[in-house]
């Protein structure tokens, strides 16, 4: 795959959610290729080319694939509604890093890259200390519905989804890909983090080091302060933890998994029991993506491509 080829294959992949890229960006996301890796200036110069021979368009700084100009603006428009959803964000893990076990917290999906719709949640990735994943989550849950943040049947939008927690020592997400998986390594490359008190975001990329065989562009993401907020209190709250670990050994995790697994609707329960679902329940990983569309996502950009790059062959 040349330089040109792998500029589509970024600009193909992103397409398939409307969303246009700069040249940093592109240079991200290349895919890997046979060779030496293009530098930053090679793809400038190959969007310049790419541009004059109409394979690609582009608009305030944004390059997209021909005839997309409108995610431009619908990109500069939600990049607007992203800092407010942002803010929501920090107001409660302001109160939530003080949680026992937790460690990180990642916004992750269309706010990670900030491209969230008005009427969407805000996806969360939780890192939890190991051996403490359900009470983790007990506690960060537990905080969002006293406050009354967590998505609900009736109302979703700007509510803080936590659907998806991992334990220090599970980090190494690549058992989690699906055959042929395009959106995994964009998803990881893509997290923000928005808490970080146990050097979870770096661990989280030196855990994943396949990701740079597929992008090798993947680089830890550093939040600004107006999105993130620093750790506190953080010898107090490890003193705590280890109060409640003395006290109670692992009868409070048994317990927070009985009490949490009780609560669960039975459809969910079951769907980890099955083969390829979207939803894992482990001591090590909680996953509630029961409407998993990686499969979806993955054939839909590879009849992207297949068309995209048609007329290179």
């Amino acid at each position: 795959m040349n330089t040109r080829e792998g500029i589509l294959s970024a600009l193909a992949y992103y397409d398939g959610f409307g969303f246009p890229l700069t040249a940093q960006e592109v240079f991200l996301a290349l895919p890997a290729s046979e060779g030496a890796r293009p530098s930053f200036e090679d793809v400038e110069r190959a969007l310049a080319d790419a541009l004059r021979a109409d394979a690609v368009g582009r608009s305030e700084g944004l390059y997209f694939l021909p005839g997309r100009e409108a995610s431009v603006a619908a990109r500069k428009a939600r990049y607007l509604l992203a800092e407010g959803k942002y803010a929501r964000v920090r107001r409660f893990f302001a109160l939530a890093r003080f949680a026992p076990y937790l460690r990180a917290a990642f916004v992750c999906n269309t706010l990670a890259r900030s491209y969230a719709r008005p009427e969407s949640d805000i996806d969360m990735f939780v890192v939890a200390a190991p051996g403490r994943i359900w009470l983790a989550r007990l506690f960060v849950t537990g905080l969002a519905a006293f406050l009354g943040v967590r998505p609900t049947a009736t109302r979703s939008a700007d509510r803080i989804c936590l659907s998806f927690f991992v334990t220090e020592d599970a980090l190494d997400l690549k058992p989690l890909a699906i055959d042929g998986d395009v959106y995994l390594p964009h998803w990881i490359q893509e997290l923000y983090p928005v808490y970080d008190e146990a050097g979870a975001a770096r661990a989280l990329f030196a855990r994943n080091g396949w990701l740079r065989d597929v992008l090798p562009g993947t680089r830890v993401q550093a939040p600004s302060r107006r999105r993130a907020v620093p750790p506190r209190l953080v010898k107090a709250k490890r003193g705590i933890e280890r109060a409640l670990d003395a006290l109670f050994g692992d009868r409070h995790e048994r317990w927070a998994e009985r009490r949490q697994k009780k609560w669960m609707p039975a459809a969910l329960r079951a769907a980890a029991d099955a083969p390829d679902s979207g939803v894992v329940l482990s001591d090590r990983i909680l996953k509630f993506h029961d409407h998993d569309r990686r499969a979806e996502i993955r054939d839909a950009y590879n009849e992207k491509l297949s068309h995209v790059l048609r007329p290179l062959a």
